[in-house]
């Protein structure tokens, strides 16, 4: 059995504020997620056609880490909900295209800017020399976390 190592009381401290603000994000996102009659993986194909338009199943199966089948079916729920079409090109009949149709795309828009709207409202609570502190510190953790993952 592996003993996990006590943290000092300002670590443990910052923990638990991180895991309590990591669930609260979570919880926000997936009420809004909720209330537009979406999954979190609906939101997520969703998102990528947004910034990716006319993507393949396979590239959303390789994104989500899912097989094309659960890929298949969560595009089916969304071609049913009227929020994206697929397309077949004459050139390729085998290669079939993703599109946020016109009402896909109003929704992905507005869950992102209601996004960057809470987020900026959560910073506005802080000072800039606050937010540029907070900026250095998570650089600092995201350069470890890219570190970690190349070797």
């Amino acid at each position: 059995m592996t003993v996990m190592p006590d943290l000092d009381p300002r670590r443990k401290e910052l923990k638990e504020t991180w895991k309590y603000l990591t669930n609260e994000i979570a919880n926000f996102r997936g009420k809004k997620i909720r209330e537009a009659g979406l999954s979190f993986h609906n939101l997520m194909i969703m998102n990528h056609l947004f910034l990716n338009p006319e993507a393949n199943q396979s590239e959303l199966a390789d994104l989500m880490s899912v097989s094309k089948p659960t890929v298949s079916s969560i595009v089916d729920t969304l071609v049913r909900k009227g929020l994206v079409t697929r397309e077949i090109p004459d050139s390729d009949r085998r290669k079939t295209t993703l599109r946020l149709t016109e009402a896909g795309e109003n929704l992905v828009r507005s869950i992102r800017e209601e996004a960057v709207a809470s987020f900026s409202k959560m910073l506005d609570q802080l000072s800039d020399e606050e937010v540029d502190s907070l900026n250095s510190i998570l650089k600092k953790i995201r350069s470890y976390l890219e570190n970690i993952e190349t070797h």
